[in-house]
């Protein structure tokens, strides 16, 4: 199976207390790697921008990256495998 996962979900690290997408795919007999990371530019007026308090609320300890006042994160491409 293909997913495409922004990386605020918490792909190979947690940001809330809830198991990373890796934890929950080994828990279930899959192998995760990664196939692919691109980054994003948040679009303004996009429904990204739009959820930026919902997304901080739910994935505290996240972190957007910000480059002169534009924030971006990451795109993954996750290959998951049956072990």
């Amino acid at each position: 199976m293909i997913l495409l996962c922004f990386d605020f979900l918490g792909i190979t690290e947690k940001f809330n207390k809830n198991p990373s997408i890796q934890e929950i795919a080994f828990e279930n007999g899959l192998n995760c790697n990664l196939i692919g990371k691109y980054e994003r530019k948040i679009r303004k007026g996009g429904k990204t921008e739009e959820n930026l308090k919902w997304i901080n609320k739910i994935y505290p300890s996240y972190k957007f990256i910000n480059y002169n006042n534009n924030l971006y994160h990451y795109i993954f491409l996750l290959s998951l495998n049956l072990k």
